[in-house]
């Protein structure tokens, strides 16, 4: 089974992937952004993002038989046009949906299957300011994941996360993307598992681990290389120096042979780079849209240059 935003919609494939049939439900949009199969082996999807065509949650009981126009809608629902992001442990789900202001402000549930949804009692702060779950990026960040041999048990985040032991009626910040006042993760958040007590979560900035249900978390990327990046820049002399950019990441300067490591020498969202080829003393790393890092002194020290922090690309 593959969930997918564009023409293909959601595809099944019965002979190990050597050919698939389009299933997405009748009359909504093939912009689809959840699927979650649950332990029942009910299959849940969600059709809808960035208000892109008619939106919308169903189930099936029968995955592997089900066509474009026999999945089951529910009885109530939850807001579906925008992103959605579902957790679910046996016949309790949960879903993060994100709004028109890209806010993710209430969490809903369902007890049944998935046929009956209501805002759960409350829900973490759905603002565009700290505290926040995510900060008005939930078109990008949404992560929720549920303790499959507790329900009750619950984390859901974006840019920072929350945890419920109640099943919703209570929340509390459990980590923060700057600072010391809880766990540190790395901001934008994407997915959330449970095995026993221990918690997975993945973020743009790697994997954070927490053996305690969720209460602390240590960062688990030493070692890994996995970093994504947009760009390089190789020193004109010098023949182990680089720049590279990376998505969420900064601006890393390398300056060894081989496999080594780096030095994150500016913050945020690292897209291109660049080393002057005559003067290698002038070095440029970019933020988002209009502003810009530089050096002056061969990558020892940066300074910011902002010609806008509105015009020009994201990267």
């Amino acid at each position: 089974y593959v969930a997918t935003i564009g023409a293909n919609g959601i595809q099944r494939s019965n002979d190990g992937g050597g050919t698939w049939t389009n299933i997405t439900p009748t009359g909504l949009t093939t912009y689809v952004t959840e699927m979650k199969l649950s332990s029942t082996g009910r299959l849940h999807i969600v059709c809808g993002y960035q208000n892109t065509g008619t939106s919308g949650y169903r189930f099936t009981d029968a995955a592997s038989t089900v066509a474009a126009g026999t999945w089951t809608s529910p009885t109530t629902t939850f807001p579906t046009a925008y992103n959605s992001e579902l957790a679910v442990a046996g016949t309790t789900l949960y879903a993060l949906p994100s709004n028109v202001s890209d806010l993710t402000p209430t969490i809903y549930k369902s007890t049944d299957g998935g046929d009956n949804w209501a805002a759960t009692a409350t829900s973490p702060p759905g603002t565009a300011v700290e505290p926040t779950i995510n900060g008005g990026q939930g078109w990008y960040d949404l992560a929720i994941g549920v303790d499959p041999a507790n329900a009750n048990n619950v984390i859901a985040g974006g840019l920072n996360f929350y945890r419920s032991v109640d099943g919703g009626a209570t929340w509390t910040q459990i980590t923060r993307w700057v600072g010391t006042a809880f766990s540190y993760v790395h901001a934008d958040h994407h997915t959330v598992t449970w095995n026993g007590s221990q918690v997975l979560v993945g973020t743009d900035g790697g994997i954070f681990y927490s053996n305690d249900n969720g209460t602390t978390f240590t960062d688990r990327n030493d070692g890994l290389r996995l970093k994504q990046f947009y760009s390089c820049a190789i020193h004109p002399s010098l023949t182990n120096y680089f720049l590279a950019g990376a998505q969420d990441n900064g601006v890393h300067q390398l300056n060894g042979a081989g496999l080594t490591s780096s030095v994150e020498v500016t913050g945020g969202d690292g897209a291109f780079v660049h080393i002057d080829q005559d003067q290698p003393q002038y070095q440029f790393g970019s933020y988002v849209r209009g502003q810009y890092r530089r050096s002056t002194d061969g990558g020892a020290s940066w300074s910011s240059v902002t010609y806008s922090t509105t015009i020009g690309q994201f990267i």
